[in-house]
């Protein structure tokens, strides 16, 4: 490998790594400000990864491509499409906001099934 190359190869593993850091935080934010509480208030869990993110309970699944979401009828309709407002952030190409936030275990049991 040429010094150019080692030089430049180093300044984007540099930005990547800071962006990865950046991106946790606010995946946490998120996270804590929005997934939780939605989990909680509607007894559904929250995953992410393979190009998707999803809300789920042992009734329901709830995907983040936007037809889905506007097929559920009840109080959580609205509180989904507003999660999902702030998942859908693109954060560059193809790569969302939703990818960094971390997964929710589903309470078995609880929630209504909102279809």
């Amino acid at each position: 490998m040429s010094p150019r190359a080692d030089r430049f190869r180093g300044r984007t593993e540099s930005a990547q790594a800071r962006f990865a850091a950046e991106m946790e935080e606010i995946g946490d934010a998120v996270r804590a400000e929005v997934v939780e509480p939605l989990c909680d208030r509607f007894g559904l869990g929250y995953l992410a990864g393979n190009g998707r993110m999803i809300f789920h309970n042992d009734k329901l699944t709830v995907g983040s491509i936007d037809d889905v979401v506007l097929d559920v009828s009840g109080p959580a309709r609205e509180p989904l499409l507003a999660a999902f407002d702030i998942l859908n952030i693109e954060v560059s190409h193809n790569d969302y906001l939703g990818f960094y936030v971390r997964d929710v275990p589903a309470k078995s049991g609880r929630g209504k099934r909102r279809r």
